[in-house]
């Protein structure tokens, strides 16, 4: 009921919030459950006192009578004053044009996106944040005006997020529409953010409009996911990974040295991973016609974009990381149907040839992190992108150095020594001596939950 409440009482801040831009005078109480009231877009009074607050606009004065003081802010209610917080603006122009966004770190519901977000920023935050957006702007209308254009049309707000521990994170809600939430970053890791999310604004928007699929209850591999996907879920981040492997595609001709190894790396992954979800989707039996017809839009794109030449040793380790966190999220995920699992076991204690092997049931999980990239996975991307990889188990060093049935051996030996961790399996599928193609995956590949 509480949060009925407050449902009630926001969409009252917000009708105040359009009167007053509009210029239409008003008087509202509104019931607030602290001391502060919010309007959207306009900004927060503060020290009101809980409860009923009237807020009153008369030919340009906006007050604010609560419990414990009235607040009274002079136009244009832009600049803080006692008993005020302004909502601030950040205007940046390049050739792509002028992008206007609210600075969204009053809002009470700011945290729908499930990443924590910051207190209000100080006035040199602000000004970083600022300044990167400026020269982030610039770089996407110079190297990525597609996207530009529909960050101008898209975008309207950006809110705080904490600093992760390392890198950077970004979200978005198809109930938001318009809002982006962003950690620091720097100019171009911007961009990759506000590319990355406005694909999934974009398609939000899409669907507010167009059936692409009818909701079962199919679940699907994400490659940059832990837990298995609903449709809508995979489809959103197809496209939204698209975004991020075509800026990773015109990033590695921007840059040279280490940074073009690193770009070349991050092309060659999301896009194989992108790839190999659509496929996933275009597999579904939950598309609609209009579905199909995007998906089959976007495979196209994908595989346009594969025909790209590739350094050979960078495309084979590539499929081999995305080989390893496929197994991985396998072993995770599949689940051996009991009854098979008997018909296994008799068949090997009576001396009988194995059973076709029966498809494992995917049931759904909590567990929503990103995948699981360690193990042999960790020191193959290592690998690939000349950075410190972490301590090597024995098969995965075998692998490296080039003694495949070393690996072999020490997987196997892994297996049995921890049957319950995953990491020795998913290396299996891998230490092959050629390119692990899906015509040579074989069982580990598909069944990876036998392998014990």
């Amino acid at each position: 009921m509480e949060d009925s409440r407050a449902g009630l009482d926001y969409l009252s801040s917000l009708a105040a919030a359009a009167a007053i831009r509009a210029g239409t005078d008003f008087e509202l109480v509104i019931t607030s459950s602290t001391s502060d009231l919010f309007l959207p877009t306009v900004g927060l009074a503060y020290g009101l006192g809980p409860g009923k607050v009237t807020v009153r606009f008369r030919g340009g004065d906006l007050t604010f009578a609560g419990a414990d003081t009235t607040v009274t802010v002079p136009a244009p209610y832009t600049e803080d004053t006692p008993g005020w917080c302004a909502s601030r603006r950040v205007t940046v122009e390049s050739p792509a044009g002028r992008l206007t966004v609210t600075l969204e770190d009053l809002d009470p519901y700011r945290n729908c996106f499930g990443l924590p977000v910051t207190p209000r920023l100080d006035q040199a935050a602000t000004s970083e944040l600022a300044s990167t957006l400026e020269a982030s702007w610039r770089l996407m209308a110079a190297d990525y005006p597609e996207h530009a254009a529909a960050v101008l049309r898209c975008v309207r707000s950006l809110v705080p997020l904490v600093r992760p521990a390392t890198g950077s994170t970004s979200g978005s809600a198809q109930t938001a529409f318009g809002a982006v939430a962003v950690s620091p970053a720097d100019p171009a890791g911007l961009a990759l953010l506000l590319i990355h999310e406005t694909q999934h604004v974009k398609l939000g928007a899409v669907l507010d409009f167009a059936r692409l699929f009818v909701p079962g209850d199919g679940l699907y591999h994400a490659p940059w996911r832990a837990d298995p996907r609903p449709v809508r879920a995979l489809l959103q981040g197809v496209y939204a990974h698209a975004g991020v492997a075509d800026f990773w595609r015109v990033r590695r001709s921007r840059t040279d040295g280490n940074q073009a190894r690193m770009a070349d790396f991050e092309f060659a992954y999301w896009l194989a991973q992108s790839r190999m979800a659509a496929r996933e989707l275009a597999g579904s039996d939950e598309l609609t016609p209009v579905g199909e017809r995007f998906i089959r839009s976007l495979i196209g794109t994908l595989d346009g974009w594969a025909a790209t030449p590739l350094d050979a040793t960078l495309a084979t380790g590539v499929e081999d990381l995305m080989t390893a966190v496929a197994v991985r999220w396998r072993l995770d995920n599949h689940r051996p149907e009991p009854d098979a699992v008997a018909s296994l076991v008799a068949a090997w204690q009576d001396g009988h040839r194995c059973p076709p092997l029966g498809a494992a049931s995917v049931p759904p999980s909590a567990d929503g992190r990103p995948a699981n990239v360690d193990g042999l996975a960790a020191q193959v991307r290592a690998r690939l992108t000349a950075t410190t990889p972490p301590p090597a188990d024995p098969g995965d060093q075998a692998y490296l150095e080039g003694r495949l049935g070393d690996a072999i051996t020490a997987y196997r030996a892994a297996a049995t020594d921890v049957p319950e961790d995953p990491r020795a399996g998913s290396g299996w599928p891998s230490p092959s001596g050629a390119p692990v193609t899906r015509t040579r995956r074989g069982p580990l590949w598909n069944a990876p939950t036998w392998s014990g």
